[in-house]
This record gives C-alpha cells, structure tokens and sequence, in this order.
C-alpha cells in the first residue's frame, strides 16, 4: 500500500519529461522531433490528429499475496482496450501470477480475469501527452490454486476463486505515436469463495473462506507497454 501512495505522490508531481529528452519538442499540436512532427496519440480536438481507438497491451513483474506463507513471484498479464470517450477507455485482461512456496507450500498459482476502466490524463499540462498516466478500476474473477504437504509429509491440494475489485495507477512514456512504455500498480480487493482441500487420498472438504478466516488480498507491480492503433 505504500508503494501505491509513493506512486500516487510521483504521478501528480510530475514535470515535463518532453522538454527534457533530446529529439522532443513539445508544441501545442504535438512533438517534433528531429525536424519532422509526431502526432499525439490522442487528441481532444480531433482535427488532422491521429485519434488511436484500440490498445493492446502487455506486461510483466512482480506480485505478491497477504497472509500466505509465500514468496513474491512473476506475474504476466495480456489485455485489449477500447476508447468509449475522449479519455476514457474500456476493456478486459488476463492476468497469471505464480508465487514461491514457503514452509508447507510448494507453489500457488492465481489466474485472473477482469473488465476494466481506465481515465487517461497528462500528468503535467506541458507534457502535451508525451507522458500520459492513468487510473484503473476493474470487476474481476481469480482462481487460486495451492499444493504442498503437511507436516506428516501429506500431500495437500487446496482451491478456491473470488470475486474481486482491483485499483490501479501508472504512468508512461511515448516511444512513438503508436508506442507506450511504462510502470503500473494494482492492488487487488478479492471476497473469496469457499476453499477446498484435499490431503493425501482422502475426500476433498470445503468450507467458507469466512470459516478459515481467509483474506487475502493481492499486489501487482509491473512494466507495461502498450500499442494503440
């Protein structure tokens, strides 16, 4: 969480990244660089601008879960956006994330799938959209999977899925009219389902996620790149 405050703090503090690379020059219609203009990658007046529509994207990094004897591990994520408005953007992603086994854990795995909303903005008036940042709120559905084994060297498999809602923040930079690179948080809210559990051959037993006492939550940070076209 406070990552997500640091990164909240660095984002609406930030200056014009434009002005300070070489090759970039902000005007008011877009940049130029070395001489010859690039549009930008949206544009509010939409006269003789490119207006991009569509934006896939791909990411990968780092996550971890709460209240789980677990290691922090990869997490890769595929997703496609459609601009409804202006700077508003809806779409879906997949998201699979695998965490390192600590003491009776061997491996968890998590997979995700959420819709998502996302409004754009420029973090600084004269970035002229050179950098863009962005907040998310996403309806999502994970399903978790665990194996390790008991102190009596058991097997124990154990599932569950939730309803989740996940937040997030990020910021980028244009490395074309058509090509974002960046970072991005999401923290991940999940009202979890019922757990099952299944050790050596013995039947499964499920009980509620409320019964265990089990509420865990999830975090994302990730490097991001984009294509709209």
């Amino acid at each position: 969480m406070k990552l997500f405050v640091t990164l909240l703090v660095i984002t609406f503090s930030s200056t014009s990244f434009a002005q300070e690379n070489k090759g970039f020059e902000s005007t008011s219609s877009g940049f130029e660089s070395d001489g010859k203009k690039v549009k930008k990658l949206i544009d509010d007046k939409g006269s003789g601008e490119y207006i991009p529509k569509i934006m896939v994207e791909l990411s990968a990094g780092i996550t971890g879960i709460s209240e789980l004897s677990v290691k922090n591990g990869p997490s890769l994520n595929a997703g496609g956006f459609y601009q409804i408005i202006r700077d508003i953007w809806l779409g879906a992603s997949f998201n699979f994330s695998y965490f390192f086994g600590e003491d009776a854990w061997e491996r968890i795995t998590d997979f995700g799938f959420d819709v998502q909303g996302r409004y754009y903005f420029m973090p600084h008036r004269e970035a002229n959209r050179f950098v863009m940042s962005w907040l998310s709120l996403g309806l999502g559905y994970s399903i978790l999977n665990a194996s390790g084994t008991t102190g009596n060297d058991v097997s124990m498999d154990t599932s569950t899925s939730a309803f989740d809602i996940s937040l997030g923040i990020g910021v980028a930079k244009a490395l074309s009219p058509k090509n974002y690179i960046g970072f991005s948080f999401t923290y991940v809210f999940p009202v979890w389902n019922d757990i099952c559990i299944k050790r050596g051959s013995t039947d499964e037993v499920c009980e509620s996620a409320s019964t265990v006492d089990f509420e865990s939550t999830f975090w994302r940070f990730s490097l991001v790149w984009s294509y709209r076209f």
